[in-house]
């Protein structure tokens, strides 16, 4: 008589959403150098939290507007992905829904309502499509969007002060995708202007409008 094998299937898991999980972990860990600041951060951590725990899907579209890549619709609560984009776009696009939806970040953004415009160069200063589309490349919910991805890219941890060093390194280092980052390099006023961003920015409050 035969023996019976047992065969063992291994079961895999599903691929871990890396936008997601990064995110999920910044806002539950993010301890901020400046007592008061954190104070305002604690006040508006529930929103953020609550809003980690019911992010919005993903749907691929063949195209959203020229140039577009990613939008957040806040009408549908869907994050609509170009084909073809690099994965950053969900974690640009995931930080408009958690600093928007249900009003999350009023504490911060009092507390932040001008470090955009302080951070900045003004229209003047730049040039090409950053002047033609300054409006929107200064909108500081875009510049936080932008500066979530740099803090990714760069493994920037949600309790770790950026200094000057750490941030040189990066960028002399950096091979991947750069079209957020460049975006902020183009547009802040060097680099003490980014670190300021990077260490104590959140963003101000706007309409309740899609982001892209």
């Amino acid at each position: 008589m035969s023996k019976s094998v047992k065969i063992r299937v291994k079961k895999t898991e599903p691929p871990l959403d890396k936008s997601k999980e990064f995110l999920a972990n910044w806002y539950k860990g993010r301890k901020i150098s400046d007592p008061y600041i954190q104070e305002a951060f604690n006040l508006d951590k529930p929103g953020y939290l609550q809003n980690i725990q019911q992010l919005p899907a993903y749907k691929e579209v063949n195209s959203i507007d020229k140039n577009v890549t990613g939008r957040y619709e806040p009408k549908s609560n869907l994050l609509l992905i170009k084909k073809g984009a690099p994965e950053h776009v969900k974690t640009h696009e995931l930080s408009h829904f958690i600093n928007i939806k249900g009003g999350a970040g009023d504490y911060m953004r009092t507390i932040h309502k001008d470090i955009v415009k302080n951070e900045l160069l003004p229209k003047d200063k730049v040039q090409g499509v950053y002047k033609s589309k300054y409006d929107y490349f200064s909108n500081p919910d875009e510049v936080h969007s932008r500066i979530m991805v740099l803090r990714e890219k760069a493994g920037i941890k949600p309790d770790e002060v950026v200094t000057p060093e750490r941030l040189k390194s990066f960028l002399n280092t950096y091979k991947g995708d750069v079209d957020n980052i460049n975006d902020l390099l183009n547009m802040s006023k060097g680099e003490g202007g980014l670190l300021n961003m990077l260490n104590f920015m959140a963003k101000n409050k706007i309409k309740n409008s899609n982001l892209s």
